[in-house]
């Protein structure tokens, strides 16, 4: 009975974090921010997240398959394979900030929003994989650290207008 509730619990919260976000409504605590700058780091490169946007810079072969509605057409900055920029996400409000990150990897600090991954078919392979946003409460102008993970993907920042200032 315990585990039931608690899994009641935890549902009802990653639902209302989700529908927090489709509102739209910045500024708010519990609410999507809008815009973000990315700095402190180099190495990204702007894209649109998109069906069709390649996971990693120029490569046609690993190119996103699926994804949630609400994240289609977000800013999102990639790198290189196998480069892991890190630097810091910079909201312009108090709000929910979010980053794209591999299924096996939970980043210290971020919740992942169930239901809301980013599939793709690595090149070679017959079985397809995924992606999970994860989210987290920032305020406004102070710096969330972007993780820094090892192997082929690196943790890429997610925002529906990101300005990116890399480091000099």
């Amino acid at each position: 009975m315990k585990l039931r509730f608690l899994s009641w619990v935890l549902c009802c919260a990653c639902l209302a974090m989700v529908q927090g976000c489709d509102k739209g409504d910045s500024g708010n605590e519990g609410k999507s921010v809008e815009d973000i700058t990315v700095t402190g780091t180099t190495g990204y490169t702007k894209m649109v997240l998109t069906v069709g946007m390649p996971l990693w810079p120029g490569d046609q072969e690993n190119t996103v398959e699926m994804l949630s509605p609400y994240f289609d057409g977000f800013e999102v900055l990639i790198a290189e394979k196998g480069a892991h920029p890190g630097g810091v996400i910079i909201p312009e409000h108090d709000g929910i900030v979010y980053i794209l990150s591999p299924v096996s990897v939970l980043p210290d600090g971020w919740t992942a929003i169930s239901g809301n991954s980013v599939g793709y078919t690595p090149a070679g392979e017959e079985i397809p994989a995924s992606l999970s946003i994860y989210s987290k409460l920032a305020y406004a102008g102070k710096p969330v650290q972007i993780p820094v993970i090892s192997g082929d993907m690196a943790v890429y920042p997610l925002g529906r207008h990101i300005t990116y200032i890399p480091e000099e």
